[in-house]
């Protein structure tokens, strides 16, 4: 049985829960408590890791801060043995507009330094990210490292909650066919 290992990334701490760059990790606490996947159990203060009943599916949130992701994905990858094209990484994209979102596969890091650090660490770009859009409607000119930094509003809090049960949606719908989108690689 293959595995899929999906990834939450943020910085750790209750300083940084609701910040735009946590969006990954916001998500994953969300997906976990909809799928009813095991609780969370820390593995080697890395990663807190949750299951589904089949082990087929496991579930990571970041216990590291967000530019040395790379070597908690690369150790949960080596260790249960996932396939590259198994693994997706959430996160935050400041290009994209607030609550969209985007598949990508065999992409650079676009400047993320969480999504750098894992390249670095598997040597490779081909693993799927599920980007999530931070900036807000709103044009602004402020720079990605400020942007990220910066809480959600309640209003977009809302919204998020909202948008959320659309992105496991599609989450649900793309994981059976993760090897046949690798093969494809036009995502």
């Amino acid at each position: 049985m293959t595995k899929t290992l999906i990834i939450g990334l943020g910085n750790p701490g209750s300083l940084y829960q609701k910040n735009r760059h946590n969006i990954g990790a916001y998500f994953i606490n969300w997906l976990q408590k909809e799928w009813s996947t095991s609780p969370w159990k820390k593995s080697k203060n890395l990663a807190l890791l949750s299951f589904s009943p089949n082990n087929s599916l496991i579930l990571a949130r970041s216990l590291v801060y967000m530019n040395e992701s790379g070597r908690m994905v690369n150790q949960l990858k080596r260790f249960y043995k996932i396939p590259l094209q198994n693994i997706i990484v959430i996160h935050d994209d400041t290009d994209l507009p607030f609550s969209s979102f985007k598949l990508s596969f065999a992409r650079s890091s676009a400047g993320h330094k969480g999504v750098e650090s894992i390249i670095n660490y598997l040597k490779s770009k081909r693993f799927f990210r599920l980007r999530i859009g931070v900036r807000p409607q709103k044009a602004t000119k402020e720079k990605a490292g400020n942007l990220v930094l910066k809480n959600f509003s309640r209003k977009e809090e809302k919204e998020l909650k909202e948008e959320f049960p659309i992105l496991k949606k599609f989450l649900e719908e793309q994981i059976p066919q993760l090897d046949f989108l690798a093969k494809r690689e036009k995502i």
